[in-house]
């Protein structure tokens, strides 16, 4: 579960944080084998689902990721797609009403929210402002400028200076759980001081009737899952299910359950 604290910090900032909540063994598991496949150091952008293996599953279905997709996607929450960084490649991106309006972040009852896409990330190498990494701006999410994304910001507001002090690039140790939603202007500082690799891996969550990519692209992963559990947390998006011709279309609605969580 989520502390009060970092359930408020979480919506005051846009960034969720919580220190060494992957074991060492899971992290060099995946790390180990995120190199076998795509070498070192590792891409800027890459597959890992169901590519790197039994590693990519167990952390699929890890509690704290299920915490937070509950608090900031809702009870019927669906993990759209999954995939990793390396890292580099100098931006930034996202923002309130960005990607045709679907990165929302508002108020969803007493103590939650609902994100539009939530990006729940378990870090793999670590980063700090000195070696550059995954940056943010604190409270952009809730900003009263909407029209402008993290690109125009960048250059319109910032001139082009990712160095700026208010941009935030957190120090990040492997087995951290990061998280923020699209609705926060994030990106990446690019290398500093000769840094050349880092990785994380991003499970990319969503409200459980929203699909960002195609939901057939996930047959491969769907296919390779080992239980129930992992099926469920990667499925299509639906709400209600029933006949649309019976005469009792209305009243024999299924609503989609609860995503299986777990015990927290």
């Amino acid at each position: 579960m989520l502390t009060p604290a970092e359930q408020y910090g979480f919506d005051c900032t846009g960034f969720f944080r919580r220190r060494a909540a992957v074991s060492h063994d899971a992290v060099a598991c995946a790390l180990g084998a995120i190199r076998a496949r795509h070498g070192s150091p590792v891409p800027l952008r890459f597959p890992v689902m169901p590519y790197i293996g039994p590693v990519i599953y167990e952390l699929l279905q890890h509690d704290l990721l299920a915490a937070v997709a509950a608090f900031c996607c809702g009870p019927q929450f669906r993990v759209d797609h999954v995939f990793g960084v390396g890292g580099g490649l100098p931006n930034l991106h996202g923002g309130p009403d960005c990607s045709q309006y679907s990165c929302f972040w508002q108020r969803a009852g007493d103590h939650s929210v609902l994100a539009g896409r939530l990006s729940i990330g378990v870090v793999l190498l670590p980063q700090s402002a000195a070696t550059g990494g995954v940056c943010y701006i604190p409270g952009s999410h809730k900003a009263y400028d909407r029209r402008r994304a993290g690109q125009q910001l960048l250059g319109e507001i910032y001139g082009n200076n990712l160095g700026h002090s208010d941009i935030v690039c957190p120090t990040l140790e492997p087995g951290d759980l990061i998280a923020f939603s699209e609705s926060l202007v994030h990106g990446d500082t690019g290398w500093r001081n000769g840094a050349r690799e880092r990785c994380t891996i991003y499970f990319a969550v969503t409200p459980g009737w929203m699909a960002w990519r195609d939901p057939a692209q996930q047959a491969a992963a769907i296919a390779a899952a080992p239980n129930d559990r992992c099926r469920a947390l990667l499925a299509p998006p639906w709400t209600g299910r029933y006949t649309e011709d019976a005469m009792t279309m209305g009243l024999s609605n299924t609503r989609r359950p609860v995503t299986p969580v777990g015990a927290q």
